[in-house]
Order: C-alpha cells, then structure tokens, then sequence
C-alpha cells in the first residue's frame, strides 16, 4: 500500500515527464541515478556518522535510531530503490527555543535505550508523530535526532541530495497551505508556463495581458506566497540549501496536527515556477513592470530568486535540463547571491556553515568565529584560483571582458561575530575587475 508521500510523488512523476517537455525545444528528464550520484549515495550510506530513524512496519511498536554503516540489512534496504535515490526522508524545520525539550524516550530507542529529550517547539510535535506514524516500515533523517555535536557537516549536502524526498514543516498556518496545495498550484503552473511561451515566440502584447490575468486571478494565491515568504524557515541560513539541494520535496504546516495530512505545497513545482520567471525576466527580455507582477514583494522576489537557483553538480538522480537552463550556480555565483540575502542565523559561524553543503566545502566544527571566517577565506582564495580561467560566471560577465576575481580588503578585516545577516557577510567579499577582452586572449 502506497503512503501518502509516495501517491504524492508518483502523482508528481506522471505531471513531469507529461509537462515539462513544455519548458523548451531540448529538455531532457533523467530518472535513474548516474555513477557519480550512486557513489555519492554508497559513501553516505557507509558513513559511520549517518544516521537515521526506523518507523517499524507496525504502529505500536518503538522507533529506533539506525545507523547503516553498522547494519547490513538496513543499508541494503536504502539502497535498493527503483527512483534513483536513497529510501529516507528529510525533515526540514525551525529549530526554536533550546528550553522547549520533548521527551521521547517512551517511543524512540537507540542501542535498545530510550533516547534523550530532543529540543523541538510544542506546536509542531503532534504533525511530525502523524507523518511517521502514517508511513510504517519508512526511514526519516531529522537533525534534532540524527544529528550530533560531532557529526561532519560535510555529509549535509549528500543527505538533503539523496533523501527521497525533504519534508518541509512551515511555521504558518494551515489555511496558507491549503489555499496553495493541489490543484492551485498546478493551475498556476499552467498559467505561467502559457505566459512564458507566448514571451518566447514574441507576443509580448498577448503575454501582457495574460500577465494582468494572472495577477488578477491569482492574487489570492500570490498573497499567501508572500505570506509563505515571511515564514521564519524561509529567513534561516540553513534552510536555502534545504530548499535547492533535493529533487522532491513537500511543504506543509508544522500546525497541520494529528489527523491525515491532506494539503501540502509542491517543492518542485514552486522551483519550476521560478525557473519560468526567471527566464521571462533575463532570457526574453520581459518588461520589468509586467515581471514585477509576478515577483510581488521584495520578500517575495527574493523567494522566487532562491527558488530558482540551482546548485552545480548536486548528484541528484532527477535533473531537467533544458537549452535555456542559465540557473545553475557556480559556487562563485552563489557567493555573489548571498550578498544580497536577509536571511540569518543566531550562531555567526552559521552563516559559513549553514552555505558549505551548496559551496561543496568542508571546514572542521570551531566555535571561535575568526578562525571559521579565516579557514573559510582560505577555501575561498582556493576558489578562485581554480576559476580564473572560468569564462563562465551566470550573471557576472560584463560584454567581451573577463572578470578578475580576488577577495577583498574588506573581507580580510571582517569580523563574522558581529554580522547580522547574510549580505552583511557576502556583500564585498570579493573584487572583482574587468581587465581583459576575450578579443586580447
């Protein structure tokens, strides 16, 4: 019997091999894990510091923390799978206040013991225990379980890379979920994809007024997408790499409670969403003021701009590629990017390693904000030594010249302790100069 996130994601499997091949002349859709993500997935599961939850096949039984490296029979189970990734889920979540500790112990046991209480905020522990329990026999990775003090945050990357999907819960009320759950979302997915069409084959005037429509049907759904946007999971620096690392990916409200789960938002069809907007506002050259339209809110604008980005080389088994795709990031794009994000942290050394699953970085656990910023400068300088001769920035080329990139003055005096949000970090950290023509090399 199929569980509710499965029906959900085969669902979504027949909408994108069906669709997407509307995007553009050339897309492509591979389902199956190339040799880079199976390595990927065969090093994450031997991991010793990979972790997981086991739902047992029946309801009353207790729940168990597992590690796979040490459990043949679990780790042949996540890798036996015919999507291409690992068999877990991800739960991404706001963390809250330390002091608000659940004690699961009488149900979660680790090495036959119960385990200790784990901080999670009241509100949502009654839709986490029904999404488990709705899914028995399933594997879950939730950091407040999973994660340790010690546990190698390069690893990070390759469990939100590989998870079967990553389980969002948003600390907003059910209703703004509802008002953009199937079939909405889809509706508005149609819409912007006819619109982005008729920008492709020129008819602006006819795109226009389709754009007008648009904002005029869809403005209840607009608003609750800027509504979305203001959500604190959306300002945390962890949760960009949340957002772009995994192929699948659901929404829901952390408030949805303890009975079935009947709306959730589509993470995939929002990514495409933006994809579409951005290629309406760089790739066809759509008025400003039409695009605006869709954009909203400053908030909301820089929500579709993170939507849209997608990180080089991820290693997911489920890519769509098309001739138009200008959203892969290099990691020096992604730099640039976060110079212009609010988005914040309540440790300093997160914003370093709340981005180092995107950057593809490793840097070892220091409390001492001047020795991460130093160790992290250092990687960067590694950066950009490897891409001086990258001609290839996504949105940082000037005509004909080249860009010579060096850290600045600023970032070597910067203090991390004292920053207070992710442009205050990024914004200035590097120079850049165009002193060269393709023409002269």
């Amino acid at each position: 019997m199929l569980s509710f996130l499965d029906k959900l994601r085969k669902k979504k499997r027949c909408f994108i091999v069906k669709k997407t091949a509307l995007f553009c002349e050339g897309t492509s859709i591979t389902m199956n894990a190339n040799s880079s993500s199976q390595h990927q997935q065969r090093q994450l599961v031997i991991h010793p510091d990979f972790r997981l939850l086991y739902v047992p096949k029946h309801g009353n039984d207790t729940m168990t923390i597992i590690r796979p490296h040490a459990n043949l029979y679990h780790r042949r189970r996540l890798m036996q799978r015919s999507t291409g990734e690992l068999a877990f889920y991800a739960v991404s979540h706001v963390w809250g206040n330390a002091g608000d500790m659940w004690d699961v112990g009488s149900f979660i046991h680790e090495n036959g013991r119960p385990v200790k209480p784990i901080p999670m905020r009241p509100e949502k522990r009654s839709t986490l225990l029904a999404l488990l329990r709705a899914h028995p026999d399933s594997y879950w990775w939730i950091d407040v379980l999973c994660a340790r003090v010690d546990t190698p945050l390069v690893i990070m990357r390759d469990i939100y890379a590989h998870c079967n999907s990553c389980i969002i819960l948003l600390d907003c009320h059910p209703n703004t979920i509802q008002r953009l759950s199937d079939p909405c979302i889809e509706k508005m997915w149609n819409a912007i994809n006819s619109i982005r069409d008729a920008y492709a084959f020129g008819s602006h005037s006819h795109a226009t007024t389709q754009v007008i429509e648009f904002a005029r049907i869809y403005q209840t759904e607009l608003d609750a997408l800027s509504t979305l946007s203001h959500c604190q999971w959306w300002n945390r620096v962890w949760t960009w790499q949340e957002v772009v690392l995994p192929g699948w990916g659901f929404m829901l409200a952390e408030q949805s409670g303890e009975g079935e789960i009947h709306h959730v938002v589509d993470l995939f069809a929002l990514k495409e969403m933006a994809r579409m907007i951005h290629e309406m506002s760089y790739s066809f050259n759509a008025e400003s003021e039409i695009v605006s339209l869709f954009r909203g809110t400053p908030q909301l604008h820089k929500m579709w701009n993170e939507l849209s980005t997608r990180a080089v080389d991820t290693g997911h088994p489920v890519m769509v590629k098309t001739k138009l795709d200008n959203n892969n990031c290099s990691p020096l794009d992604l730099l640039f990017m976060f110079a212009q994000s609010s988005r914040r942290c309540m440790d300093p050394t997160d914003y370093v390693y709340g981005v180092l699953g995107l950057l593809q970085m490793d840097i070892p656990r220091m409390h001492d904000p001047r020795a991460v910023w130093a160790h992290f400068l250092s990687q960067v300088e590694d950066l950009v030594a490897s891409s001086s001769h990258d001609h290839h920035l996504c949105h940082y080329r000037s005509g004909i010249h080249i860009p010579t990139i060096t850290l600045s003055k600023r970032a070597k005096k910067f203090d991390l302790s004292k920053a207070n949000n992710m442009a205050d970090v990024y914004d200035g950290l590097l120079y850049v100069e165009y002193t060269s023509s393709l023409q002269d090399t």
